[in-house]
């Protein structure tokens, strides 16, 4: 009876581990037939549970990595939709000045009597305006292509340091 029983007792305890979660866990027997069988059996259902559990962790990992690597790539896109609405809300108030500007001397040269030479202040600094406006409007295409332009489009934004002259021009109205 203990023949029997010895490798049948070691048998459910390999099989209570194995049910505990512990799939690295073999029977052994020194018997031969029907219960070596029944051994390499449950090893060989022992080994696949421990495979399919290794696959699983790899891949439930390989897909955290993913979704991370996803949320990641969200968050730079919404950051670069971020900077660049800011930076078209921001251009956008930039264009409007010389424009306006622009409108603001044909009003003026329409109403008032003016000399030449205030004229052709005027129609230089108009000229100069719609230059920046130009180049603003091209800037504008290439960065739309190639990130990395917003400096040079600042460069020709109205005042900056180098676009301060217009607001002497708006001093011959005074004179």
């Amino acid at each position: 009876k203990s023949i029997v029983s010895r490798p049948l007792r070691s048998l459910v305890r390999s099989i209570n581990s194995i049910a505990q979660g512990d799939y690295m866990i073999r029977a052994e027997t020194q018997d031969t037939g029907e219960i070596q069988s029944l051994v390499n059996s449950i090893n060989k259902m022992a080994e696949t549970i421990e495979k399919s559990q290794r696959d699983l962790v790899k891949t439930i990992t390989k897909e955290e990595e993913q979704r991370i690597s996803a949320e990641d790539a969200r968050f730079e896109a919404e950051k670069a939709n971020q900077e660049r609405k800011y930076y078209m809300d921001k251009v956008s108030v930039d264009i409007l000045k010389p424009v306006l500007i622009i409108f603001g001397f044909i009003k003026l040269m329409k109403k008032t009597n003016m000399s030449n030479s205030d004229k052709h202040v005027i129609f230089e600094e108009i000229s100069k305006s719609s230059s920046q406006l130009e180049l603003i409007a091209k800037e504008m295409k290439e960065w739309g292509s190639s990130e990395g332009k917003t400096n040079k489009i600042e460069e020709h934004i109205p005042n900056s340091p180098k676009t301060k002259n217009i607001s002497n021009v708006v001093n011959i109205k005074k004179r």
